[in-house]
């Protein structure tokens, strides 16, 4: 296994991308043109759902068995001492109907969510000394006028690499819902969010490397300047703001489906966001920070660290239209398609058992990563189940949202808004909604877009509440 001193771009491009998946996503709720029954809604009427995961790595003892000799690298014949992972994140979201009109229902959600991560890796072996190296080449084509030494061949003096980081990052939004009385459509919705995030990463004996290729030789070089430890501190601030409407109303779910049901409706979407943010890692070597801010970022008006999240730009007339801070959406053409995965009956952690409806987005293909657990009696979402899609090795991952009591859902909400608004390190979060050690490893973009997914997924099933038969 070759140790690769490459240091991968941070995905800023996708975090502005994020910032508007909640308006996006909500293009999957429909309904049919068949009349539906509605119950009547009380302003005051409440409800919750949390979501969280945990997992640990502890790899600190592994007595010499995990070795890792690539010839070609910069770091060979290194004995893994201590790779260690721990973390956590969790996501809280309350319902309630905060009006009631002649004519419309007002639905405030309040949706906050959290993550921690702390990760230590390090490495015992022997580092390439500082020089310039053959790093590959072609037999009878190649040449060799300076005498270079291949990199297999240089010398090498004992030494270590690892790192360690810790991060924590949290969000609170609010999304107002502004429905249609008589057909419990979507006629708008306004929201507002504030996010943050305060880690660091340091790292020892970083191997400050350039690659280059000789046209007139013909063979790939290395060249090592030195060996740099650093300490990276990273911070993220982020305001948003919003809204949206539809036109015509955007429609919910089928009443009554049978399984297999599969439907879609033609809207035109409308909204306006706006947004202030800095993202920073300062303290980064500059080839690393040469890498990451190539000319493609460039384009977008990214030009290092600090990053102003507000002076970026879409370049070209096409894809999302955003344009320092703002994000116009005009007459936008959705034509969402969605589908019932089916029926269940569930033991719900405040319901009881009960008869639930699965919905999707299209159908349930692999297509089909978002599913709502709708309760017709109550009216309610009742659960939630986000699969990420399959990566390398058909690798996925499972996020899911559950009923809680609406008063345990505040006291959680309560603790991540402290959390945000005292921007609190991985140090002083208290995690809370944590029943066990461990956690998850997972980036704050992930994070947020969890929580974005979720805020809109549940508004399409608060909306629709179908009346008991005597």
């Amino acid at each position: 296994m070759t140790i690769n001193n490459r240091t991968a771009r941070p995905a800023v491009i996708g975090l502005v991308a994020l910032m508007v998946v909640c308006a996006t996503f909500t293009i999957v709720f429909v309904t049919s043109d068949s009349e539906a029954s509605f119950a009547a809604w009380n302003e005051g009427d409440k409800f919750a759902l949390k979501g969280e995961r945990n997992l640990g790595l502890n790899l600190e003892t592994t007595n010499g068995m995990l070795v890792f000799a690539d010839e070609t690298s910069w770091l060979r014949n290194a004995n893994l001492n201590d790779a260690r992972m721990t973390g956590y994140t969790g996501t809280v979201t309350i319902f309630e109907v905060t009006d009631v009109t002649s004519n419309e229902y007002v639905v405030t959600m309040t949706v906050a969510s959290n993550i921690s991560l702390a990760a230590t890796l390090s490495l015992e072996g022997k580092l390439v000394q500082p020089g310039l190296y053959i790093s590959d080449w072609d037999e009878g084509y190649s040449h060799n006028p300076d005498n270079l030494l291949n990199i297999s061949e240089a010398a090498t003096v004992d030494g270590a690499f690892g790192f360690d980081t810790k991060i924590a990052a949290a969000s609170n939004s609010t999304f107002v819902l502004h429905l249609e009385k008589s057909t419990m459509a979507i006629k708008s919705i306004d929201m507002e969010m504030t996010a943050y995030a305060r880690g660091y990463l340091n790292v020892d004996n970083y191997a400050n490397t350039t690659y280059d290729y000789d046209w007139v030789n013909q063979i790939d070089t290395l060249n090592i300047t030195s060996y740099d430890s650093f300490d990276s501190p990273i911070t993220m601030d982020l305001s948003m703001s919003g809204n949206m409407d539809f036109d015509p109303y955007l429609g919910i779910i089928k009443d009554d489906p049978a399984q297999g049901d599969f439907w879609e409706q033609t809207c035109y979407l409308n909204g306006s966001f706006s947004w202030t943010g800095v993202f920073n890692m300062a303290g980064l070597p500059s080839n690393i920070t040469d890498m990451i801010f190539d000319e493609d970022l460039l384009k977008w008006g990214i030009t290092g660290f600090p990053v102003d999240l507000a002076k970026i730009y879409n370049p070209s007339s096409s894809g999302i239209p955003v344009d320092n801070g703002t994000l116009e959406m005009d007459s936008i053409e959705v034509n969402p398609e969605f589908s019932c995965l089916g029926f269940a009956t569930i033991d719900d952690p405040v319901y009881g058992t009960i008869d639930i409806t699965k919905f999707g987005f299209r159908n349930a293909s692999l297509e089909n990563y978002l599913q709502l657990w709708y309760y017709p009696e109550k009216g309610y979402l009742v659960g939630m189940e986000l699969h990420t899609p399959p990566t390398m090795y058909d690798i996925s991952m499972t996020f899911d949202l559950k009923s809680i009591p609406v008063a345990d859902a505040q006291q959680l909400a309560d603790t991540i808004i402290g959390q945000v608004s005292e921007e609190q390190t991985y140090d002083q979060v208290s995690q809370t909604l944590s029943s066990g050690e461990g956690g998850i490893p997972q980036m704050l973009l992930i994070a947020l877009g969890v929580v974005a997914v979720a805020v809109v997924g549940i508004a399409g099933f608060l909306l629709l509440r179908k009346k008991k038969k005597p």
